[in-house]
């Protein structure tokens, strides 16, 4: 057996050591068993001024268990004065810091009574007993179930969150030491029973077993709530992929954006000067770059601010996943949720006071936001694109923002950032922020440095001049002003020109746009022309554009490329689906050109949301009329629902086969969306 001598507990005091704080360490090393006497007293003291006295007989078994046992330490294990220490050291720091609960204080007592009744009472036991070698190891199980205890306690209490967790039940502080009361009652038989070697070593490694069964079984509960609140909040992660990207596309430009942070009112908010408000409000005209330098500042918390931790939400107008209130508020939590998985307890517990299957009461999701807002000590809260939710969506977040000002006031921990267009709406709802209005000056650098990269590429392919890149690119630079978008539309126009004749086409002064819808305007001039070599091909290609454009500026969620293949496939005519002979062989930003995108998930998008704007208004000659596209998309659906193979009692092999065949791209689509399109439609006519 192993040596359960001094070695043995300070090796298992070490190892407590390592999860407790240096201000706790230093605490805890010269507390004795009188201090933690005379902190009860002065806990009692309190509490009878304030006439709120608890049970403290409850704690004596536990106390006096715990003299025998440090009695017996000395004498036969020669303890040193540390070991003891931070036996009371401990108790003494949770009582203290229960007290300010009566629920948390009232729980703590009950645990200490039971482990004080699993304790043996060394005192009837004989002294020579307690010399034994395999007795010493018994000692050092109790020491070590005892610290155990403790460091789940302290860790319990260091989180804003246990105040909110025995608001709602008692039960998740009780499990955490069930697994040492087993232990511990094992040890007491040991020692009561007088057993012999061979008892006590079975007893060693049936208590190793255990110990590992139970971690697992602990671990598995956990991932199980984990899971159940993730599933619950069924929150969106597009932001997650688009802020990927949009830090992939400041990687290939990083001085880009920089502006921001030499600015006073940015610098202020985030080194949370005195009487700075806690929130932050950039704005700008549509197409500033507003969402760019969000993301720039998302990424700035992280990396200059080593105590900070930031989580965000991109808004998408009509998205329904990205476009309401309660999806922000899930979004939040559940990314909170991975920062500090301290939260899981008190948000399973608040999901299961709802009774709810999925999280949908805003009302409901606010609260548990703001009060697991109190468990970090530097949280950062970013928003972006508020205009693109509905002025109804916009109100409730008002509701956010009071909560974040409150979270400030107690704490002075919780900072937000939000961006949009100037509205009236959201002038009264922030107007205790600090804003930042995006101007020209601050662009011009970003817009030259873009510009400048991307003319290089457009070098590569086309070969110019030194002398003629300087003058095209100084000639593209009095074009955008302060709309960064311009610069983008611009230059991603020209990089999609088939030949030099096109590209110079396209430079002509009086061709180059001078503003956003000019420069949608030359990209419809190119669809249909790239990889088209007659007139019928052109327009063939230019009618599967346009129909991929009504499919993306008319659906209800955004889509994905392998559901707008399934759509292009669908014959109404024939009631069939022919994805191998009508689905696109080019892909779909090469078919209609650099006005839409296809991002890292898959889902396929406008490059910006005026695109939209653009393609249903009079400057594009109504290019997608709006009650004809939603005519067409309710008819798509419906009519696609009533095909054959989408009838019940598909053989299996069939139903396979038309699986692989791409048969059911878009039914997902149709099936959960088809009324959304009548009722439009219905409503606009």
């Amino acid at each position: 057996m192993a040596s359960s001598g001094p070695s043995h507990f300070e090796k298992i005091l070490a190892n407590f050591k390592k999860r407790l704080s240096s201000e706790h360490t230093e605490l805890f090393q010269l507390t004795t068993l009188d201090d933690l006497k005379a902190s009860i007293k002065r806990i009692q003291t309190e509490q009878a001024a304030k006439k709120g006295l608890r049970n403290l007989n409850k704690i004596k078994p536990f106390l006096n268990g715990l003299r025998q046992y440090a009695e017996v330490l000395e004498v036969f294990v020669q303890a040193k004065p540390e070991i003891l220490a931070f036996i009371w050291g401990p108790i003494k720091l949770c009582l203290q810091i229960a007290s300010k609960l009566n629920e948390a204080f009232d729980a703590l007592l009950d645990a200490y009574e039971k482990i004080g009744n699993s304790l043996p009472i060394l005192s009837t036991v004989d002294a020579l007993f307690c010399s034994h070698p395999h007795v010493k190891q018994v000692l050092a199980n109790i020491f070590e179930d005892i610290l155990d205890f403790h460091k789940r306690a302290i860790v319990f209490f260091k989180h804003g969150t246990w105040r909110l967790t025995f608001k709602l039940t008692y039960h998740t502080f009780s499990d955490m030491f069930r697994d040492i009361l087993t232990k511990l009652d094992r040890s007491q038989d040991l020692i009561l029973q007088s057993a012999n070697v061979a008892h006590f070593q079975e007893s060693q490694d049936a208590r190793i077993l255990f110990t590992k069964q139970m971690e697992v079984l602990l671990e598995a509960e956990r991932n199980q709530r984990k899971k159940a609140v993730i599933d619950w909040l069924s929150s969106d992660s597009s932001s997650t992929t688009q802020h990927q990207e949009l830090g992939q596309i400041r990687n290939m430009l990083p001085q880009t954006t920089r502006w921001i942070f030499s600015q006073p009112q940015m610098l202020s908010w985030l080194k949370r000067t005195e009487y700075t408000p806690c929130t932050f409000w950039l704005c700008g005209i549509p197409g500033a770059g507003k969402t760019v330098i969000f993301s720039s500042v998302v990424d700035e918390i992280g990396a200059t601010l080593p105590n900070a931790q930031a989580v965000y939400f991109y808004c998408k107008n009509k998205d329904p996943l990205r476009s309401h209130f309660t999806d922000i508020i899930k979004s939040l939590i559940s990314q909170i949720l991975q920062l500090n998985p301290n939260c899981l307890d008190f948000i399973y517990e608040s999901m299961l006071s709802y009774s709810e299957r999925r999280a949908t009461d805003a009302s409901k999701l606010l609260q548990i936001l703001e009060q697991i807002l109190s468990s970090h000590d530097s949280l950062y809260i970013g928003i972006d694109g508020l205009d693109e939710c509905s002025e109804q969506e916009r109100k409730l977040l008002s509701n956010l923002i009071t909560a974040v000002s409150r979270a400030n006031d107690a704490q002075g921990n919780v900072q937000l950032i939000v961006t949009s267009r100037q509205e009236k709406d959201l002038e009264r709802s922030l107007k205790s922020a600090v804003k930042f209005n995006i101007r020209e000056k601050n662009l011009e650098s970003d817009i030259t440095a873009y510009i400048t990269c991307k003319m290089t590429e457009l070098c590569q392919i086309f070969h110019f001049t030194q002398e003629r890149k300087q003058l095209i690119t100084k000639e593209i630079c009095t074009r955008p002003k302060d709309i960064f978008l311009l610069a983008r539309l611009i230059m991603h126009n020209l990089l999609s020109q088939d030949s030099l004749e096109d590209l110079n086409e396209e430079l002509k002064f009086e061709v180059l746009p001078h503003g956003i819808e000019e420069a949608y305007g030359r990209m419809l001039v190119r669809i249909g022309k790239a990889g088209s070599s007659s007139p019928n091909q052109m327009e063939k290609r230019r009618q599967r554009a346009k129909l991929v454009l009504t499919l993306v500026t008319t659906s209800h969620r955004a889509l994905y490329k392998h559901e707008i293949q399934g759509a292009l496939a669908i014959n109404l005519e024939e009631q069939n689906v022919d994805f191998e002979n009508r689905h696109s062989r080019f892909p779909l930003d090469d078919l209609c050109g650099p006005i839409i995108q296809v991002r890292q998930n898959g889902i396929v998008d406008l490059i910006h949301p005026t695109a939209k704007d653009y393609l249903w208004q009079y400057h594009s000659g109504h290019y997608i009329v709006s009650s004809g596209a939603e005519e067409f998309m309710a008819t798509l659906c419906t009519s696609y629902l009533t095909f054959d193979f989408l009838s019940p009692g598909l053989a299996g092999d069939l139903f396979a086969a038309r699986v692989m065949n791409g048969d059911f791209a878009f039914q997902e689509y149709a099936a959960c969306n088809w009324f959304k399109h009548l009722k439009s439609l219905f409503s606009n006519t």
